[in-house]
């Protein structure tokens, strides 16, 4: 089916007059998450612009003098770290591929398959001009600090590769369906002429085809409003094997530049988690916004305490003459001491400092306890054994399984299952082995919609490990009881159990050999025994021959 032919069956779903318009409503309507979302920027970010001489500096009033803790930024940093590095560790092979049919999963040619799928997505995610590693983090961020975060694959029309980048949430917008999983989207553009012009060419209106020809300043600054509308499928009975559409307009001519189908959206938004009546994710910075306000204003105080405890001294000749928010910080004004005699005195700045000191600690406690940053990075103790250690760090790990759980099924198995549809799209994965399987290619038409995504990193390792151990103490159990009765090692399959094991440490499948291969060494080692075996046979016969002959006796017993 033709690019053009499916334009125009699309057209009728995509009126950009209606668009702009149901676009306009979502904006509106999150417009109190925003608000929230701002705060959260506004605290979590550090702010390094002078505060505490606002009155020397001559700043007007109206201006906005912040102040920010970077202990608050640095301890986010540091789980989202652990976080990316648990999820995706670009040191290590973090995924695994399964088939949803454990009857493929015993196939050496479909394991092969699965090899060499999983082999092409490392590839691309260790590609720097994939943008992946880079993107995750930025992704991950987002995530844990705002609660809800997107990431964008694409197949760049300049150079046919695919390329990850994470969308920023304020340029980004949703809806969900009735069932509560998120099934359109809206993205907001903000581009030049020239940059509109890179990306769909002569599919844009004639006004700005001209605008982009243009070199002057303006013309290279300038930048108009598109937006991105992606919507499930409307055409999915006529075309089974696409599951979303696509539509961009230009909203100032609104006027279609582009049109596509796409197996899966080319959008993963991943929300933290979600309070009834909400669209948009909270997260765990979200609900610690009370301590790290508290934070960052007794830290202000503090430090414009001692500030103004240490400015030079500035007397006034007259504090009737001036307003008591014009007073000068550190000055001395006149007053009455103990026996109602005029004397001068410092005016005092900062409040009980160690008060301060210790409130800020409670809420700095609060705050890691929040972020879960207190289990998951606790206090060295150099009388730890290794035991305490290896226990500590396994509790550390429990608090943090739930969030990578999340992300595994929020954002990594959606990216992966999407790319290597596109890796498929564009030619860069090998042919499923139908023939090989004696499978009919109409009974599986997408084997890759058949996959399941697990996760290798060192906690999914550990869990998956535990698996390992009940095994072998089964396997250990059953060679106990079968010292009494040797008919319980037919309950074990062991071939089965080193298949499960080679699955788990998702170990190459040219290691394990196929059912096939074994079948025939197993043939051939019992031939090779046999034959030896006989060998024996014939030998022991030809020596008890030997030794009769030498001892006189002939075959039947009789002296010779």
């Amino acid at each position: 089916m033709s690019q053009n032919f499916v334009g125009m069956l699309l057209n009728q779903y995509f009126k950009p007059e209606q668009i702009i318009k149901k676009y306009q409503n979502v904006k509106t309507s999150r417009s109190a998450w925003e608000v929230k979302w701002q705060a959260i920027q506004d605290q979590i970010f550090p702010d390094y612009r002078d505060y505490m001489n606002k009155v020397k500096t001559g700043a007007p009033a109206s201006s906005k003098i912040k102040n920010h803790s970077s202990v608050i930024s640095g301890k986010i940093n540091k789980v989202v770290s652990l976080l990316s590095s648990q999820a995706c560790d670009p040191s290590v092979q973090w995924l695994n591929l399964t088939f949803g049919e454990e009857s493929l999963n015993n196939n050496y040619d479909a394991r092969t398959w699965l090899f060499s799928c999983k082999e092409m997505l490392y590839n691309l995610f260790s590609s720097p001009d994939s943008n992946f590693y880079s993107s995750t983090y930025s992704f991950h961020l987002d995530w844990f600090t705002l609660g809800t975060a997107c990431r964008e694959i694409i197949l760049r029309k300049d150079n046919g590769k695919i390329q990850f980048n994470t969308v920023s949430m304020q340029d980004m917008y949703i809806e969900t369906s009735g069932y509560g999983d998120i099934d359109t989207y809206y993205r907001r553009l903000m581009l030049t002429a020239k940059q509109a012009m890179s990306l769909w060419g002569e599919n844009l209106h004639p006004s700005m085809i001209r605008y982009a020809a243009q070199e002057d300043t303006t013309a290279l600054k300038k930048k108009w409003e598109f937006v991105e509308y992606v919507i499930p499928n409307p055409l999915k009975e006529k075309i089974p094997s696409v599951n979303y559409a696509s539509c961009t307009i230009d909203r100032t001519n609104k006027h279609i530049v582009d049109i596509g189908l796409h197996a899966y959206s080319p959008y993963v938004v991943s929300r933290f988690f979600i309070t009834p009546g909400e669209i948009y994710g909270r997260s765990y910075v979200w609900n610690s916004m009370p301590d790290i306000i508290a934070i960052n204003r007794l830290s202000k105080r503090i430090l414009q305490g001692i500030d103004f405890s240490t400015l030079p001294i500035t007397l006034v000749k007259d504090i009737t003459s001036l307003p008591v928010g014009q007073i000068t910080p550190g000055a001395f004004v006149q007053g009455l001491d103990a026996n109602g005699r005029p004397t001068f005195q410092q005016m005092q700045f900062g409040g009980n400092v160690s008060v301060g000191l210790e409130y800020l600690n409670i809420k700095l406690n609060d705050l890691e306890e929040g972020l879960v940053a207190r289990d998951i990075f606790p206090a060295e103790s150099t009388n730890m054994t290794a035991t305490e250690v290896n226990e500590r760090k396994i509790q550390a790990f429990s608090r943090i399984r739930p969030l990578l759980v999340m992300l595994e099924n929020e954002d990594l198995n959606k990216t992966v299952l999407r790319t290597l549809k596109l890796l498929e799209q564009i030619g860069q994965l090998p042919a499923f082995p139908y023939d090989s399987l004696g499978i009919d290619p109409q009974q599986l038409p997408d084997p890759i919609g058949t996959l399941r995504v697990t996760f290798s990193g060192q906690m999914a390792k550990m869990q998956r490990t535990q698996q390992i151990v009940d095994s072998d103490l089964l396997v250990q159990k059953t060679i106990q009881c079968a010292q009494t009765d040797p008919s319980v090692l037919d309950r074990v399959n062991l071939d089965q159990l080193i298949a499960m094991d080679a699955r788990i440490y998702g170990v190459n499948p040219e290691v394990i050999n196929s059912d096939e291969v074994v079948q025939q060494i197993r043939e051939a080692r019992a031939q090779q025994q046999q034959a030896e075996q006989q060998a024996q046979t014939e030998a022991a016969m030809l020596d008890n021959f030997i030794k009769l002959k030498e001892a006189g006796i002939d075959e039947g017993g009789a002296s010779t």
